[in-house]
């Protein structure tokens, strides 16, 4: 009994001793422009994630983001904490910013 009370108690040391819910949530990435595609489902800004595209919308962004406000100049880093949105538009992901700032 005392040998799987050592085990249940280690396993579960194991396991808590990783959980970091910030850990890696904010990643770099780069906006590469507006999309201009006519179509549907077309528009917003195009960023690029770990060598993936995802678009975002304004509406996708946190409030009182402002520095893409008449932005021309592009690419923009960025670091980034994000969420998929997973509805599929010619090939990129929707997503929501959660927390968006210029590097």
């Amino acid at each position: 009994m005392k040998t799987i009370a050592i085990l249940v108690f280690t396993f579960l040391a194991l396991s808590f001793s990783s959980c970091d819910d910030n850990a890696a949530s904010v990643i770099t990435g780069q906006i590469v422009g507006k999309d201009s595609a006519a179509c549907a489902c077309c528009g917003g800004y195009l960023i690029l994630i770990d060598n993936f595209t995802y678009r975002f919308f304004d509406t996708d962004l946190p409030a009182g983001t402002t520095f893409l406000d008449g932005a021309t100049a592009f690419p923009i880093n960025v670091e980034i904490d994000f969420d998929n949105q997973s509805n599929l538009c010619n090939g990129i992901d929707r997503i929501t910013i959660n927390e968006i700032t210029e590097r």
